[in-house]
């Protein structure tokens, strides 16, 4: 309000999918499969990318404690503001949160909103680090 004119001004802020999608940073896993040191099949997890901009949404910590008391599991988001070619079983995001716990979030479902290219759900669960 502006007390010389007696007018109230409107202000907008405007923020692009880019930098609300930037938040946070990952690294993107892919389940591989190498061979071990007796010649077997090992199925770990490798890094495709790090350093990922994202955003992650995960549970209140009032919900992930209730979760996590009752063995289950939390189901946070992530958002990106391009495609981040994953895939429902065979990625997952590791993210340090600013208290510095990880969170290993499995990839289950990616949406890419009205088919816009432009932003991108992707829906997770969080686990423990569960071998590939």
């Amino acid at each position: 309000f502006d007390l010389a004119s007696g007018k109230s001004e409107r202000r907008r802020i405007v923020m692009s999918l880019e930098s609300l999608c930037s938040t946070h940073r990952i690294t993107i896993q892919v389940k591989t499969v190498t061979k071990g040191s007796a010649g077997g099949m090992q199925r770990t997890w490798a890094n495709q990318r790090t350093n990922v901009k994202c955003r992650v949404k995960l549970s209140s910590p009032s919900e992930s404690h209730d979760l996590k008391q009752e063995a289950q599991r939390t189901t946070p988001r992530v958002y990106f503001y391009f495609n981040p070619n994953v895939k429902t079983g065979e990625f997952r995001f590791v993210y340090v949160d600013t208290a510095g716990e990880t969170h290993y979030l499995y990839v289950k479902s990616v949406d890419n909103p009205h088919e816009l290219n432009k932003f991108w759900k992707v829906d997770c669960e969080e686990n423990k680090d569960v071998p590939a």
